[in-house]
């Protein structure tokens, strides 16, 4: 049974979320709750990205059963639940592709392992006048529910930075925005670069 009260709360909630700036340093109202974002180094500190203060590493045993492959991300952030994750990669890039070619390769790759999945457009994002960064975003289908991928990509010295966050489908605009600014402002460090 449902109370006029709680749908009232529910509502003032909802209001104060949409009025309030959100940013990676005041943090972002998600499901209700306020994230709060703080800086963290990855990869001996050539990478700095701000991701939620209450985040973790993945535990070896839960990431060996939801990423099976021998090929799993190297660096998987989750929250408590194991739910939503921000997963991190740097790849190898003989080739010295751009960050443009690394994201059509990327994006082909998917649509060949899964030609029913909808790839949203590659958008090219430029953070600064020195790195580029591409995002884009998708939806893969997991055993009981579809869940919601969103991708960065950047090229420097040689390798490739691979950024994905994931969530159950039915969060994705809850995190949306917040995710695009985690991606948008990481920092390269790397004396590579």
């Amino acid at each position: 049974m449902e109370y006029t009260d709680e749908k009232i709360v529910l509502l003032k909630m909802e209001q104060r979320e949409q009025q309030m700036e959100m940013s990676l340093e005041d943090g972002y109202y998600i499901n209700g709750k306020l994230e709060q974002f703080s800086l963290t180094k990855l990869f001996d500190e050539q990478i700095s990205v701000y991701l939620p203060q209450t985040f973790v590493d993945m535990p070896e045993q839960i990431s060996a059963l939801k990423y099976p492959s021998s090929f799993r991300p190297q660096i998987i952030k989750t929250n408590l639940e194991c739910n939503v994750n921000f997963l991190f990669n740097i790849l190898d890039n003989p080739d010295r592709l751009t960050t443009k070619q690394a994201a059509n390769s990327f994006r082909q790759v998917l649509a060949k392992t899964n030609p029913a999945m909808k790839i949203n457009e590659i958008k090219a994002e430029k953070k600064g006048e020195v790195l580029d960064i591409i995002c884009f975003d998708f939806i893969s289908y997991g055993v009981d529910e579809q869940i919601y991928n969103f991708m960065c990509l950047v090229a420097f010295g040689g390798t490739i930075l691979q950024g994905v966050f994931n969530c159950q489908e039915s969060s994705r605009f809850d995190w949306k925005n917040a995710v695009r600014e985690v991606f948008l402002n990481l920092k390269i460090n790397s004396k590579r670069y």
